[in-house]
């Protein structure tokens, strides 16, 4: 099995996807702005698997807690 590396645009943050299915595709590329200013380091995510479609995702979940659908490509992240 292969990762995918994805880059988090405007940011140093690469997310790893071990799922041989998820292909993204890039809607639009802009260009880099100018740099802000340090914030606070965030609590993250835990891609913890993949779902067939939304419906297939568990009721409730730790914050941070994420899944990628195969249906359409998307990260669903639970928030507190």
């Amino acid at each position: 099995m292969t990762d995918t590396l994805l880059q988090v645009v405007g940011t140093d943050q690469v997310l790893v996807v071990s799922d041989p299915a998820f292909s993204p595709t890039i809607i639009e590329v802009q260009a880099q702005g100018p740099v802000g200013p340090v914030g606070p380091s965030g609590a993250g995510i835990n891609l913890v698997g993949t779902v067939a479609t939304v419906g297939n995702l568990p009721g409730s979940s730790s914050s941070g807690t994420a899944y990628l659908v195969t249906a359409n490509n998307h990260i669903y992240v639970w928030s507190a």
